[in-house]
């Protein structure tokens, strides 16, 4: 079956979610199976397997529809069942996208709301606004306990709330901006985002590109090499539109993002194409390699965690197919190998 989602957690496990409702957890570099949740969801693809946990309890969290599940990884059983979920949570629309800080999950709904549930208490709240339509995208801001921020797919509209309370802080129409930055015959729909650990914001589009804001936090003073940070702001400011820039990168559809570093920015288009892109001062400055995916007919899905990259998607016949490459000092590829997720 095709592969929906990838994610690696913070030891490195992999885990590869499919459109027939099984999840296979990898410890990379073995392309064996470690563990494998099977037959999560009558008809329902799976989406963002999210790893969580300490050395002592590893978790994992997947969207399957309506339903979020939480599976404890340090059982003895090898292939595990809906029924040995320790956590199902059930959400009001299909779930495209959610996301892990801790104390909190965030979720996006097919139907455009954006939502926030408490772990300790399962309290679910919505935030006061949402996108006109599909929401596929969600992300905590980096070191703003109370900061979020997501993507709507097809609105081409960036959103950013307090959470704890359900407002607005900030939003960004980045239709519009494309508009008058750059001239495509494509759509600028929001396909993928990621945000680096400074502040840096990308997100990437259907029309080849991709739009990112430096969110003005952490960055170092240019004033005669000083080291000192900029003082801290109340707020994220990465949906400022004066601060953003777009690079183009392909021609095609840029369906997945991913930074190893504050310095390294990996794209995905959807045939495939994986670039790896210098960040400097906020902006990327330009790409610094790219290399094909053959194997993969259609590519969705990108994980990246230091210099280990996993693309995934379709292969031939319609198989489940994901690629783990090795890239040395993040520069260029150094190894790449194939496995098959069916």
């Amino acid at each position: 079956a095709p592969v929906t989602a990838v994610a690696f957690g913070h030891s490195g496990q992999l885990g590869v979610a499919t459109e027939d409702g099984t999840l296979r957890i990898y410890e990379p570099p073995s392309s064996k199976v470690w563990k494998a949740m099977r037959n999560l969801g009558s008809g329902s693809e799976l989406s963002s397997p999210v790893f969580e946990g300490s050395a002592e309890t590893r978790l994992v969290w997947v969207a399957c529809g309506q339903h979020v599940l939480r599976f404890n990884l340090d059982v003895s059983e090898v292939i595990l069942t809906r029924k040995d979920a320790t956590l199902e949570m059930r959400l009001t629309d299909q779930s495209e996208d959610i996301i892990i800080n801790g104390s909190h999950l965030g979720y996006t709904l097919d139907s455009g709301t954006v939502g926030v549930v408490d772990l300790k208490t399962q309290q679910t709240s919505t935030m006061r606004a949402s996108h006109a339509n599909l929401c596929t995208n969600v992300s905590f801001i980096p070191d703003r306990p109370r900061e979020r921020r997501c993507v709507g797919c097809y609105d081409s509209a960036l959103l950013h709330f307090d959470f704890y309370l359900g407002s607005l802080l900030s939003s960004l129409q980045i239709g519009l901006y494309a508009a008058s930055s750059q001239i495509s015959l494509s759509p600028p729909f929001i396909l993928s985002i990621s945000v680096a650990q400074t502040g840096l914001m990308a997100c990437g589009h259907a029309n080849g590109c991709i739009w990112h804001g430096s969110g003005r936090e952490k960055a170092l003073s240019r004033e005669a090499n000083s080291h000192a940070r900029q003082k801290k702001r109340c707020k994220w400011e990465g949906l400022c539109a004066d601060d953003g820039c777009y690079f183009k990168t392909a021609e095609g559809p840029v369906v997945a993002l991913g930074f190893s570093s504050s310095r390294r920015l990996f794209s995905l288009t959807w045939l495939g194409e994986l670039a790896l892109h210098e960040v400097e001062v906020g902006h990327i400055q330009r790409t610094i390699c790219t290399t094909e995916s053959p194997g993969l007919v259609k590519a969705n899905a990108l994980a990246v965690h230091g210099s280990q990259v996993v693309v995934g998607g379709i292969g031939p016949e319609n198989a489940g197919t994901f690629i783990l490459k090795s890239f040395a000092s993040c520069e260029e590829p150094e190894s790449a190998h194939f496995i098959d997720a069916d």
